[in-house]
Order: C-alpha cells, then sequence, then structure tokens
C-alpha cells in the first residue's frame, strides 16, 4: 500500500506543478490560487516531512555514500 501511496504523490506532485507553472505563464494563477495552496501545502510538506525517512532515500543515501567513498579513495 505505501509503494502505490509514494507512486500517487509523486504523480500528484508533478502535475500539480506542472498545472502552477502553467498557470502562471497564462497569468491564470490568481484565480486558481487553491492549486498553488495545495500544492505548496500539502504535497511539498508532505515531500518535507516523509521523504527523508523513507525506503526510498536511501537510494539517494546510498548513491552518495559510494561517491564520497572513491573521492576517499
Amino acid at each position: 500500500m505505501s509503494d502505490w501511496m509514494f507512486v500517487i504523490w509523486l504523480a500528484l506532485m508533478g502535475l500539480t506543478a506542472f498545472a502552477v507553472r502553467l498557470f502562471i505563464d497564462l497569468g491564470l494563477l490568481e484565480r486558481n490560487l487553491w492549486l498553488y495552496l495545495f500544492h505548496m501545502i500539502i504535497l511539498v510538506q508532505w515531500a518535507l516531512i516523509i521523504v527523508p525517512f523513507g525506503k526510498w532515500a536511501h537510494f539517494l543515501y546510498r548513491s552518495f555514500a559510494m561517491y564520497f567513498a572513491k573521492l576517499k579513495a
């Protein structure tokens, strides 16, 4: 279940970020402020709180560890 939640969250982040950027470029963001608020308050905050402590973070941390180990050697 948590894997599907991550995929759904990631898709929502991408779609809302794209929509917010599109609305900014078209000058429609003032009338659709709810989308920006949803993107920033719910999705981005969840990313800052949950993602660094999830199992997906191991991929990033391990990659950095391998890189720094090569630098030391």
